[in-house]
């Protein structure tokens, strides 16, 4: 996946730069374990942190 550096400024002051990990999952209509939902975006979120900044994961499917 790409990234993208942005510099931004606040009141003519540059801030810092930020970076962003995103642990991602999906769910069927049909499933209704939202607690499992959130276990499996929240591996995703640990595994992107894992590899470094800037990194989005997709949880494998259960």
């Amino acid at each position: 996946m790409n990234t993208t550096r942005q510099r931004t400024s606040y009141r003519s002051e540059a801030l810092p730069v930020i970076t962003v990990s995103i642990g991602l999952a999906g769910m069927n209509p049909k499933d209704t374990d939202v607690t499992a939902l959130l276990a499996h975006a929240d591996a995703a979120l640990y595994q992107a942190k894992a590899q470094g900044r800037n990194r989005i994961i997709m949880a494998d499917e259960a």
